[in-house]
């Protein structure tokens, strides 16, 4: 992540952009480390006062008391899958197209003593099989929005691409779920969490063979109207009831109950 800081921004910008290990200061997870941008603004500094997304937060708590698994789709820094763990839930798998990001999951998952306990997976999900190509604006990493698949798209891509003008190409693979559980063998899915920036839709596509099978529960962060619609009826089809759990001025978050 500093080298892709330094070549767009410059040495003495990039140190300052410099992401840091820091420990939670307060909540369930006090003691836990994340590699957080410097400054502790907004979503980081949320994380370390131990109030970040509290809906989601509680969701996650409640879940996971029943043990079993979370899938983490679009796993970022680690911070759903290590809450996961930390809550009671026994075993996580982590999906992150994104490399450094991946890098981070897994430092972060060691770190906080559940490495054991959890896998990443450097591939992104979605509704076929195949190479795909990642757009990654390294100004956002670490922000609401990093990447996404351009063969699925995404809600940065759907407003206009702004975010995104600086962009690189990153090369990766490109899954199913329903194909990826079936080859992996992975065990069945307490929870699945899906956040992949516009393409929540296309993952339920490539998954409805382990939700038909296993009925996990969901929680899914959304970008507009028509990402909620598009995931809502599958879903409805499939007899699972939504909640709300918040909305913000950019996005909002669902937990979806078989």
């Amino acid at each position: 992540m500093k080298k892709i800081l330094k070549k767009l921004f410059g040495a003495e910008r990039a140190a300052r952009h410099a992401p840091a290990w820091t420990r939670v200061a307060a909540g369930p997870l006090a003691g836990c480390e994340f590699l957080l941008p410097k400054g502790l603004k907004g979503w980081s500094g949320a994380i370390v006062q131990g109030v970040y997304e509290p809906e989601l937060f509680a969701a996650l708590s409640e879940l996971a008391q029943g043990g079993g698994g979370l899938y983490d789709i679009g796993a970022h820094v680690g911070y759903v899958a290590t809450a996961w763990l930390k809550l009671g839930g026994a075993r996580a798998n982590c999906f992150e197209p994104v490399p450094g990001n991946a890098n981070v999951v897994e430092e972060t998952l060691q770190r906080n003593g559940f490495a054991t306990q959890s896998r990443v997976h450097r591939l992104a999900l979605g509704d076929s099989n195949g190479a795909c190509t990642l757009m990654v604006n390294a100004q956002h990493l670490g922000k609401t929005s990093m990447a996404y698949v351009r063969e699925v798209g995404g809600i940065d891509r759907q407003e206009g691409g702004k975010v995104y003008a600086k962009a690189m190409e990153v090369p990766a693979q490109l899954r199913t779920l329903d194909s990826f559980v079936a080859e992996q063998k992975l065990p069945p899915p307490r929870v699945l969490k899906i956040d992949v920036e516009g393409a929540e839709a296309k993952v339920l596509q490539g998954a409805r063979e382990t939700i038909e099978r296993h009925r996990p529960a969901l929680l899914l962060e959304l970008h507009n109207i028509d990402a909620a619609v598009y995931c809502a009826e599958p879903l409805v089809r499939l007899g699972y009831r939504s909640k709300l759990l918040f909305k913000a001025e950019a996005t909002c978050a669902f937990r979806w109950d078989p």
